[in-house]
């Protein structure tokens, strides 16, 4: 099987064996995939990407090894998820065994434009073998994410969140390092009051740093400083806080409350509500005393 990502640029390209499930989601920085292959013999792959990628490989691995550029990683019978951290525009070969015959992986591919060019000079080596429940744990609920409309708002807080996990790993910065600087009150106010006053629409980081007048990036940092959440999650609370006051009322049905929420389909918010909330947006209506409107 031949996988290319930019098939008008020979430079990359994707070569990698055997039969495979592929589910793709994007923004503008972030590329996720998640791989579901069927292979009888060892999977050989050989590819070269314009992105850093971030390989997430499932228990299940006999053994793996990984060449970038000359230097050769080896992995055994991993016990838990590890990772693979790759740098952009380096040839990388692999073989993988997997105890069965299928071969489970997910990767993130963070555009280069997005790293700071520290953040670059950093990743130009690569990391294979490590594990980390914090990455591991932010990668697959992000992959739980992939069809909800926010999809692309939660890709983009998670790969600037996943950028600074893997920066520390590094050592480029301490675990925990404490950030400061939060939005000035003025400013902040007028990015709550534009997600207020846009909620059922699509909002972008780009929207709401250009209100802040920031890069993505300080403007990101900023407003977690400020409000103690990502503006993604910001976001999905606020929708979900404003379900909570439509279903406490008469008079909407569940797609009104879910097209006035930003939601594009009735389903995805349901299971974003019952995700959140432990309870269907019937039954949370069913307990405050609603009544139960036909979807």
């Amino acid at each position: 099987m031949v996988i290319s990502r930019e098939p008008e640029n020979p430079e990359f390209y994707r070569h990698v064996n055997g039969k495979a499930h592929v589910s793709i989601r994007a923004s503008p920085s972030l590329r996720l995939e998640k791989v579901d292959r069927v292979s009888d013999e060892p999977v050989v792959a050989r590819y070269r990407q314009p992105c850093l990628s971030l390989f997430m490989f499932d228990a299940g691995y006999r053994h793996f090894s990984v060449d970038v550029a000359g230097e050769v990683s080896n992995v055994s019978r991993p016990q838990r998820s590890v990772f693979a951290l790759l740098p952009a525009a380096e040839e990388v070969r692999g073989e993988f065994h997997a105890v069965g015959d299928r071969f489970r992986y997910s990767i993130a591919y963070i555009e280069i434009d997005f790293l700071s060019a520290s953040d670059r000079a950093l990743f130009e080596r690569p990391l294979v073998g490590f594990e980390d429940t914090t990455l591991q744990w932010g990668m697959s609920e992000l992959g739980g994410w992939s069809h909800d409309p926010t999809f692309p708002l939660m890709a983009e807080g998670w790969a600037l969140q996943c950028v600074a996990r893997l920066r520390a790993k590094l050592g480029d910065r301490k675990p925990g390092e404490a950030r400061s600087g939060g939005l000035a009150p003025a400013r902040l106010k007028m990015v709550t009051d534009y997600i207020e006053h846009r909620i059922q629409e699509s909002i972008t980081l780009h929207e709401l740093a250009a209100i802040a007048g920031l890069s993505i990036r300080q403007f990101a940092r900023s407003f977690q400083a400020s409000k103690g959440k990502t503006p993604a999650r910001y976001i999905h609370d606020r929708r979900l806080g404003r379900a909570r006051e439509m279903l406490a009322m008469p008079g909407f049905s569940m797609t009104d409350v879910a097209y006035a929420c930003g939601f594009s389909h009735a389903q995805h918010f349901s299971n974003s509500f019952q995700r959140s909330t432990g309870m269907t947006p019937t039954e949370f209506r069913q307990a405050n005393g609603g009544r139960c409107d036909a979807v």
